[in-house]
């Protein structure tokens, strides 16, 4: 009788860790699939070949063949390409510092944008060595963010927010993202103090240039 029950109690302990690890499975499959809904962000390398200069930028796929970059790096440009591919150069503006570019046969997504939030810790993708790299930051301030265009000579002011990483050559127009992976941001320059933080653009001017009509200004593809 001893041996017996002996042998039912293990034979319900084995019941017991069978049924907590199909209880755990099913929580981390309910985590896995809530994550899931996320988009995962497509990094791509941008260069811009104008008549004098070559500009390479990082840029990130939106919408099914649009790629998100910066402006800046599209100035006096003649010839674009995405990871090696000819694009077309769809939108500007200048005031967000931001651009859409149209690329053949892109992958059918679409990211999650969402706002930044002061003190949260985000995630900086960037493309260095021929691959994604990501890079934890934070949040240091979220407020209206006006920056000097030297090259026009006049005053920004943008949605934006600061992080205690710095943009490096290369890095304008890398994405900001939350810890769910939805886009907060993209960076587009680095303080010029000597401190180690770089400007980000909001995700809700991403959403307005990707809701407003294209428009394009006369300098690109054209040589000044």
């Amino acid at each position: 009788m001893l041996r017996a029950g002996r042998a039912a109690l293990r034979s319900c302990y084995r019941v017991f860790a069978a049924l907590l690890v199909l209880a755990l499975l099913g929580l981390s499959g309910s985590c896995a699939s809530a994550h899931d809904n996320v988009p995962v962000v497509r990094l791509v390398q941008v260069v811009a070949t104008g008549c004098i200069s070559r500009e390479v930028a990082t840029g990130f796929i939106v919408q099914p063949g649009v790629v998100m970059t910066v402006a800046h790096a599209l100035r006096d440009t003649k010839v674009v390409t995405v990871d090696g591919r000819l694009a077309t150069v769809v939108s500007v503006d200048e005031r967000m510092d931001a651009a859409l570019l149209h690329i053949d046969d892109g992958p059918e997504r679409f990211v999650a944008f969402a706002e930044p939030v002061l003190s949260a810790k985000v995630d900086v993708l960037r493309w260095q060595l021929n691959r994604t790299q990501r890079f934890r930051a934070a949040v240091m301030t979220v407020a209206p963010i006006e920056y000097s265009d030297l090259r026009l000579h006049t005053t920004w002011r943008r949605q934006g927010f600061l992080i205690d990483q710095e943009s490096r050559a290369g890095d304008s127009g890398s994405p900001v993202l939350d810890n769910d992976g939805r886009v907060i941001g993209m960076l587009f320059a680095s303080r010029l103090d000597g401190q180690v933080q770089g400007f980000a653009l909001a995700a809700s001017e991403m959403q307005t240039l990707l809701s407003v009509p294209p428009t394009i200004p006369t300098w690109v593809g054209v040589c000044t």
